[in-house]
């Protein structure tokens, strides 16, 4: 009779460890979590940078985020950080202020539609235990069924304003796209002159409508505006709405600009703002001219006394504030780089002077008030040797002489 072989069973404790091994390597060496995390991070940072919030905290884990800092940047740091992620499938985010717990968040996440993702911030249950935390979650409807407040697409748009002092102008806040950025900027340097221009704006990244492109459009015209009028105050817009204030170089400049400001209004967009103008004081008058002229400057085509158009609305506020001073005497003095001979750049520096000087009568500037003198290239104030030093050396200046 054969004897029955029955095979023995090792026990559980022998074998779980094997598996649970590999599963545990698993779950914390997959090569693809790492790099989708790892790119999650990289956008966040890289948002959060942008946005300069350097205080603010992110990390990532299986597509969930965690932003840690202060309870006041909870909002911005959502926004830029949810807009930077808007391409990726799957991922949910939360943000955490500084010296507080995460609190369970909803793992709600899908692939993203053609229609633009809402983002949206929940809070825990408020009780003097539990603190708060904001998830954000990416969806396919407009906005996440969770009791919460939702941030608007908007709040991702259109927020910037141009602050003007003396011959600077700071550029700061955001805009939707790229294109709303160029478009400001290069209205900007039109106005004051490339190098006078501080450009602080972020670009969103938030899909343009058709509203606010065309009240940036209304916008960079009207600093063009402001440009050669505006003696200190600053031009806003949010989204369809732009807001003016500030003071003008003279009673005609205020003018000018209320006019511009009024003309910007229509067509969706709305513009506010009455600006004064300033005092006419011998005092500020040689000030003014000087940050007046400390903008764009006064030009002419290459080698000639033909002033150029652009310098016309300079000329014009100018003379608007000369002739407000009856009794102010000015200087006005050519000057050139030193390409070519002295000879040539000292008569050169002459006759613009001279144009100059006609422009402002012709503008009902007494004569009297006026002298006109060339000085070549023998007072550079910049370095010859490369093109930014040469241009800023052809140049015009105003001198008050008496009063």
């Amino acid at each position: 009779m054969r004897r029955s072989m029955r095979r023995r069973r090792s026990p559980g404790w022998v074998w779980a460890p094997l598996i649970a091994l590999p599963l545990l390597m698993l779950s914390t060496c997959v090569p693809g979590k790492h790099l989708v995390d790892s790119a999650l991070e990289r956008k966040a940072r890289s948002a959060l940078a942008v946005a300069k919030l350097t205080d603010v905290k992110v990390d990532f884990d299986w597509g969930k985020g965690v932003l840690t800092g202060p309870a006041e940047r909870k909002d911005l740091a959502l926004a830029f950080v949810g807009a930077s992620l808007d391409k990726h499938k799957r991922y949910a985010l939360r943000y955490v202020a500084d010296g507080s717990t995460p609190t369970p968040a909803s793992t709600t996440t899908a692939s993203p539609t053609t229609a633009a993702p809402a983002v949206t911030t929940s809070s825990a249950p408020a009780t003097t235990a539990a603190p708060t935390t904001t998830t954000v979650v990416r969806t396919t409807t407009t906005t996440v069924p969770l009791t919460s407040t939702t941030v608007a697409a908007a709040a991702l748009g259109v927020d910037a304003t141009s602050d003007v002092n003396g011959a600077q102008i700071v550029l700061k806040g955001q805009v939707a796209t790229q294109d709303q950025k160029a478009a400001v900027v290069a209205a900007a340097a039109a106005a004051f002159g490339a190098t006078r221009v501080v450009d602080q704006l972020v670009v969103a990244g938030a899909a343009p409508t058709a509203g606010t492109n065309e009240a940036v459009k209304r916008y960079a015209a009207l600093l063009g505006t402001l440009g050669p009028r505006l003696s200190t105050g600053s031009a806003s817009i949010k989204d369809t709405v732009i807001t003016v204030k500030g003071t003008g170089f003279n009673a005609q400049a205020a003018t000018e600009m209320n006019a511009a400001v009024q003309q910007a209004n229509g067509n969706g967009v709305t513009a506010t703002g009455t600006l004064t103008a300033a005092a006419s004081d011998p005092a500020q008058i040689q000030a003014q001219l000087t940050a007046l002229l400390g903008r764009s400057g006064i030009n002419f085509a290459p080698d000639s006394a033909d002033i150029d158009a652009g310098s016309v609305p300079i000329l014009d506020t100018a003379a608007a504030s000369i002739v407000a001073l009856p009794n102010v005497k000015i200087a006005i003095g050519g000057h050139t780089d030193n390409a070519g001979s002295a000879s040539p750049n000292q008569t050169l520096s002459q006759r613009r002077a001279e144009a100059v000087q006609a422009y402002l009568v012709s503008k009902g500037v007494n004569a009297a008030q006026l002298t006109a003198q060339g000085f070549g290239s023998s007072q550079p104030i910049a370095d010859n040797s490369t093109p930014e030093g040469r241009a800023a050396n052809r140049r015009i200046e105003f001198a008050v002489t008496g009063s």
